[in-house]
């Protein structure tokens, strides 16, 4: 019941991250268009992504890509998820 709710918790968290990405982004320093983020989703080999890159987590202090399984496994209160440039 308790890895249930972890899991669905994770799962809502993901969907208001991405909620509020997709709004009008006031700040110009982004690469993003007016429009916020045009995907987030998982790809083929089980990663999530964000306008088709890989989005990376801290796993043990390395970074990794991040994916579902992951998030539930070892994600850590407040993770953040970013984009490796």
């Amino acid at each position: 019941m308790k890895l249930l709710l972890r899991r669905l918790l994770i799962v809502l968290s993901l969907i208001v991250i991405a909620s509020l990405m997709l709004t009008t982004n006031d700040n110009p320093t982004t690469n993003y268009t007016a429009r916020g983020i045009e995907t987030f989703g998982v790809n083929n080999e089980g990663y999530l992504e964000m306008d088709g890159k890989v989005l990376y987590m801290l796993v043990n202090g390395k970074r990794e890509k991040a994916s579902f399984e992951k998030l539930i496994n070892h994600g850590e209160k407040n993770q953040e998820l970013v984009i490796e440039e």
